[in-house]
């Protein structure tokens, strides 16, 4: 019973059950323990890596709009706010565009 649960809630490739057989059975199994230990840094490492592009991205137009127009503290302090990387790639692209700091500053909106 037990093992028909662990089978039956744990997503387990062919090829590790394989392998998991050759190293001598369950022993070889990594438990949960590990395997939530695994998936919880691959999923902080790829939140890291998204809140990096975000605050790189931010930089970016923080950077090219205090050239091409001036930014106030305030303004600078609303773009850090924004977390939608979408948001930022579209305003980042629509400097080159777009004439007006405040239309470019409503796209984050």
């Amino acid at each position: 019973i037990i093992l028909e649960y662990i089978f039956s809630t744990v997503d387990i490739a062919l090829d590790e059950l394989e392998e998991i057989a050759r190293k001598g059975g369950i022993e070889g199994m990594p438990s949960l323990a590990e395997r939530l230990e695994t998936k919880g840094r691959e999923e902080g490492i790829q939140i890291g890596e998204q809140r990096g592009k975000i605050e790189r991205t931010q930089e970016l137009l923080i950077k090219l709009i205090s050239k091409r127009y001036g930014i106030t503290d305030a303004e600078k302090e609303f773009i850090k706010s924004v977390t939608d990387l979408d948001k930022l790639d579209k305003a980042t692209e629509a400097i080159l565009s777009e004439d007006n700091k405040e239309k470019l500053l409503d796209l984050l909106k």
